[in-house]
């Protein structure tokens, strides 16, 4: 029952920031094999949303730079490249917070890289 509602809660999710506070709620149904299952398959596709996000800023600064003609030549790059920084901060502080909750989930610091060894599904 309860695995149901959270993964019917993630299927409405569009951006990592959705995920990372859609497991911040889940997380403390966590108590449960099932559902930290469940609960770890999710943090794994919003850390996928993540990395296709990393992935369409590294696209977006190989490509020219859509100018504004109301902005002065330089005026205009210098805005395009700050936001693309901040989408990249944001995305890394989304990054970080995926991992706090995988440190959560598996209740070890010492597996720093695995994320679905105690799931047999």
């Amino acid at each position: 029952m309860m695995q149901s509602v959270i993964t019917s809660a993630f299927e409405t999710i569009t951006t990592p920031e959705d995920g990372v506070e859609l497991l911040d709620i889940f997380i403390h149904l966590s108590g449960r094999e099932a559902i930290k299952c469940t609960i770890d398959k999710k943090t794994v596709g919003v850390y996928s949303m993540f990395n296709e996000e990393r992935n369409t800023v590294k696209e977006l600064t190989q490509k020219s730079i859509p100018q504004s003609p109301s902005h002065v030549k330089f005026a205009g790059q210098a805005l395009w490249a700050r936001q693309l920084k901040h989408r990249i901060e944001r995305s890394m502080m989304i990054q970080e917070t995926i991992l706090n909750i995988q440190f959560v989930l598996l209740d070890c610091s010492h597996r720093q890289n695995s994320i679905l060894p105690h799931c047999t599904e």
